[in-house]
């Protein structure tokens, strides 16, 4: 017998109409909670989901090149137990790319 979560049909909705950018918020939201909850598997996820999905394109590739050391400092900071630091950093992380992408 299978157990099958239930989806949220309203976060369903809120995911399936986000756009990318608001999506990668979604991102940094439930990275900065598996840091409180100190959850380095959800951690290891999402900072290899992050890397993953980097742009190395010509016009892009400088700045993922920045977002990828970033993403291996916060995995240096969860390996270390330093769960606030990477929580901060996601924060800071999180309030740029909703500047930058003008997302309220």
């Amino acid at each position: 017998m299978t157990t099958a979560k239930k989806i949220d049909p309203y976060l369903q909705q809120k995911v399936m109409s986000a756009s990318p950018a608001q999506l990668v918020l979604y991102i940094y939201d439930i990275a900065m909670s598996a840091c409180i909850n100190k959850d380095k598997i959800k951690l290891n996820k999402v900072l290899s989901h992050l890397k993953e999905t980097l742009d190395y394109s010509p016009n892009t590739k400088d700045i993922s090149l920045t977002f990828a050391s970033v993403y291996d400092y916060i995995s240096f900071l969860v390996k270390n137990n330093r769960f606030d630091e990477a929580k901060n950093t996601f924060l800071q992380i999180k309030t740029t790319w909703k500047e930058a992408n003008q997302l309220h």
